[in-house]
């Protein structure tokens, strides 16, 4: 199988798994807050992507993937849910219009400058990019005020 497969094979994966967690996670993010389980969830991605990175066999790469898929897949609605206590009502289309716009030009940007390095440099700069961006994604929520459930 070539890499170029390989890959393909991953991001599949990878979106069975943010499909998965769509589904399943937003009851335990109820319990558990928004932003700690967004900080639970960006915890297990990073110690995930650092398992694909250090063990090199496809199959434990493709579980991993899987895996960081289904932890990162409610970072979106947590975002909204955060925003929608952080931000008075009626700027709320406004402001998710402007989040939503923001939030999509990263996922377009980001794979885009990965694939140019990788294509410079080795497919190896994949895994150490991630858990780069994981971690902004970290500091990003850690800059996020907290927020206390809205009353109305």
């Amino acid at each position: 199988m070539s890499i170029l497969h390989l890959d393909d094979a991953k991001l599949t994966i990878a979106r069975l798994g943010v499909a998965v967690g769509r589904i399943a996670l937003p009851a335990l993010n109820m319990l558990m807050g928004e932003r700690l389980a967004v900080f639970v969830y960006l915890l297990c991605a990073i110690g995930l992507e650092f398992m694909a990175w250090f063990i090199p066999v496809f199959a434990s790469t493709a579980v991993c993937t899987a895996f960081v898929g289904l932890a990162i897949s409610t970072f979106y609605t947590a975002a909204i849910t955060t925003g929608g206590k952080l931000i008075p009502r009626n700027m709320h289309a406004d402001a998710f219009a402007l989040m939503s716009s923001i939030g999509q030009s990263g996922s377009a940007l980001w794979p885009l400058v990965i694939g140019i390095m990788s294509t410079k440099s080795g497919i190896w700069v994949v895994e150490p990019t991630v858990v780069a961006l994981l971690g902004a994604q970290g500091i990003c929520w850690a800059l996020v005020p907290r927020v206390a459930r809205r009353v109305e």
